[in-house]
């Protein structure tokens, strides 16, 4: 399970945290790190707080966007304290560590926004689960490395109790389309839906977000996915022939 979870940084400001939670992954076996677009990043300083763990500064991505980021992982989870994301993508620590230890070789990728805010709208959208860690209502943030730390600690805990019905869900790994071919779908899919109309310049981009959403929690495997993008790929066909057909008349 750990070498298939990928912690994910968004924005990181200090790389002082970066060293802290590089420093929480390796207490508990993790190693994969990849940080998004960030504004000052000094791996020397990162080496300071991170101990033992440089070798996971040295080895970390440094991506631009949050696809580039989670491309070849197949379920990414948001860490955020949003109240207004939908019931059914929301999830809490503890069934979090169920979804985890379920599937313990399919990829996942563990997204924190940047210290002092929240995930944007537009990393939300790319997520199956949005998580909240349980906290007193009084006060219900962490730091970015206490966040980490608490999370790879629920994660392990029961590591060592999968039945043999959680072990055989691994084998769907194989059969997941990774984020970057999720990607694929929503970039045909946009399409689709402004040629036909559906979205206009200027519209309030929630209807579009939920059916983005909307497929990322359907779980498809390959196969779905493939049909999904050659209907919805000749839909996009028609439609812009339909619309250069138009132009000339």
């Amino acid at each position: 399970m750990q070498t298939a979870t990928r912690i994910i940084l968004i924005e990181p400001r200090d790389p002082r945290n970066v060293g802290m939670v590089a420093r929480a992954m390796a207490n508990f076996g993790f190693s994969d790190l990849a940080l998004v677009a960030p504004p000052a990043w000094d791996a020397e300083q990162a080496r300071v707080t991170a101990r033992n763990a440089s070798g996971i500064i040295d080895a970390v991505r440094i991506c631009e966007t949050l696809p580039d980021a989670a491309a070849d992982t197949h379920t990414l989870c948001g860490f955020a304290l949003r109240d207004n994301i939908p019931a059914a993508r929301q999830c809490d620590l503890i069934q979090l560590t169920g979804h985890r230890q379920a599937a313990p070789d399919v990829r996942f990728s563990l997204i924190y926004g940047p210290e002092a805010d929240d995930l944007r709208h537009e990393h939300l959208d790319l997520c199956r689960w949005v998580v909240r860690i349980p906290t007193h209502s009084a006060y219900p943030s962490f730091n970015l490395a206490q966040s980490v730390l608490v999370t790879l600690y629920e994660l392990t805990r029961g590591a060592g109790e999968l039945t043999q019905q959680d072990a055989a869900v691994d084998a769907r790994g194989a059969e997941l389309p990774s984020a970057g071919e999720l990607d694929q779908l929503d970039r045909i899919l946009s399409d689709v839906m402004s040629l036909s109309g559906f979205t206009r310049a200027g519209m309030p981009p929630a209807a579009a977000r939920r059916i983005h959403a909307l497929l990322r929690r359907a779980d498809l495997d390959q196969s779905e996915l493939a049909a999904l993008m050659a209907m919805f790929g000749k839909v996009r066909t028609t439609l812009g022939r339909a619309a250069i057909a138009e132009t000339k008349v």
